[in-house]
């Protein structure tokens, strides 16, 4: 790999290439990952659509979109200012 430092100097660094035991774990681990959050994300789309826990009714004086706030949390996204994450 190289890289360009400050002053434009070119600096090689080795890289290290994975086991394939080291692969398979990363895959393992990004697939249970993806897993979850699939699962996360099916659980609020069923509290949504009526059919896990209690959908609240609407409150009083709540917009028109009051239930989002709830949805993202059960999704596990995050609003950052710009996405969801």
């Amino acid at each position: 790999m190289t890289k360009s430092n400050e002053g434009g100097v070119r600096v090689e660094r080795p890289v290290r290439r994975l086991t394939l035991r080291e692969q398979l774990d990363y895959q393992i681990a990004l697939k249970v990952e993806i897993m979850r959050e699939r699962t996360r994300y099916l659980h609020a789309l069923e509290w949504a659509l009526g059919a896990r826990d209690e959908f609240k009714l609407r409150p009083e004086g709540a917009g028109q979109f009051w239930w989002r706030e709830e949805l993202q949390g059960r999704a596990g996204l995050k609003w950052d200012g710009k996405k969801f994450r």
